[in-house]
């Protein structure tokens, strides 16, 4: 089973300070098999009301076989060329003649040094591996950068986890009132996504959302699945007062028939104080999980955290669209009514949880929205 996306848009932008510690880089790692690997987990301290969100990239080479780079080329006005796909060998990640046939999201792109003019000097790749290791040598805790990149979602242990797959990094001139952690996500709404009497709480001003994301799966204990699928996650909505909602409930979270798409922009909101804990506090058990890279030292002990402690996915507006051109032209919300029916979406398929985590790395979607990669080489 596979769903068709359309208008699809899924990814992240995090503004603030790196935070670096003894658990970003791991520099080498090589596993049973014999594939080598560099796994960064990084954090971004996006100020006081996003706090530190991190994200996440790893990538390597198999030292046992021969190791190829899937990728695609662009057509002839530069635009990325999904239809083209082909592999290229490890050996030739750097040849320029070659890099200059790939599509442009096929790389990882990092601006962490500066020209005589002041300029940022981008370095692109094609591999995790390599942009793990320049961003080593060449990020240092408390520079403000600017991340982006795709979200990512999947399963673990019978719950949905969301995480971030970083595919550029910057230095930023950001101060400190710039500073944000926020994120575009087409969710999938339907009849049951929020029921404003079970739904809203008027003590916190917020409501909770049901909704469906899509993302591509390989298979699900063991059955394949080899295309896009629904995974259920929870956002959050603030508003002012109960009328601001009911304008907003009418306007684009009400749905009548079928299922409904809407492209968001939110917040990613991490708050609250964290219980300090050290690797003392870990039992056995997981630190053999650690000992074989399922998970960081950092992801186990954040989970430590205190009930204080919140992260939330807020979702603020609908994202604008413009249809028509010259005088026919016309601004409207990106909302897409019955895009869906509940049988093309196979819900009854997936009885899951949702979490989230910072930690878990991941492949990009080729057909993930790139339009802020666009903003970028244009």
């Amino acid at each position: 089973m596979s769903i068709k996306k359309t208008n699809w848009v899924s990814n992240f932008n995090l503004v603030g300070r790196a935070r670096i510690n003894d658990n970003t880089f791991k520099i080498g790692e090589v596993s049973d098999s014999g594939w080598e690997y560099n796994n960064l987990n990084l954090g971004v301290d996006c100020g006081e009301k996003c706090g530190t969100v991190y994200a996440n990239m790893m990538g390597g080479f198999s030292r046992e076989r021969k190791n190829q780079i899937y990728v695609h080329g662009k057509k002839a006005d530069g635009s990325d060329d999904w239809q083209n796909n082909f592999q290229i060998d490890w050996e030739d990640r750097f040849n320029e003649d070659l890099l200059n046939t790939i599509g442009d999201s096929c790389f990882i792109v990092v601006g962490l040094e500066r020209t005589d003019s002041d300029k940022l000097f981008r370095n692109r790749f094609l591999s995790p591996y390599d942009a793990i290791n320049y961003i080593k040598d060449n990020l240092e805790n408390d520079d403000v950068i600017t991340v982006r990149g795709n979200l990512k979602y999947s399963f673990y242990n019978n719950n949905v986890t969301m995480q971030r797959d970083i595919q550029s990094i910057f230095l930023s001139k950001a101060e400190p009132k710039d500073f944000r952690a926020t994120f575009r996500q087409s969710v999938l709404l339907n009849k049951e996504s929020v029921n404003p009497k079970e739904d809203v709480d008027t003590e916190l001003n917020r409501a909770k959302i049901h909704a469906r994301v899509l993302d591509y799966i390989k298979e699900i204990n063991g059955t394949e699945i080899k295309g896009n699928y629904p995974f259920n996650f929870n956002f959050d909505f603030d508003f002012e007062n109960k009328k601001q909602f009911a304008s907003f409930y009418e306007a684009v979270l009400k749905v009548t028939k079928d299922i409904t798409q809407v492209n968001f922009e939110g917040e990613i909101i991490n708050s609250g104080a964290v219980v300090q804990a050290t690797k003392e506090d870990i039992s056995d058990d997981l630190k053999a999980l650690i000992d074989i890279g399922m998970y960081t030292e950092e992801e186990v002990l954040s989970k430590y955290a205190s009930n204080n402690f919140e992260r939330r996915y807020v979702l603020t507006k609908p994202i604008l669209r413009k249809e028509g051109d010259g005088e026919s032209a016309k601004v409207v919300a990106q909302i897409f009514k019955e895009r869906y029916t509940e049988d093309e979406l196979d819900v009854n398929a997936i009885t899951v949880n949702t979490v989230d985590t910072d930690n878990l790395a991941g492949v990009m979607n080729s057909d993930d929205d790139d339009e802020w990669l666009k903003e970028m080489f244009g």
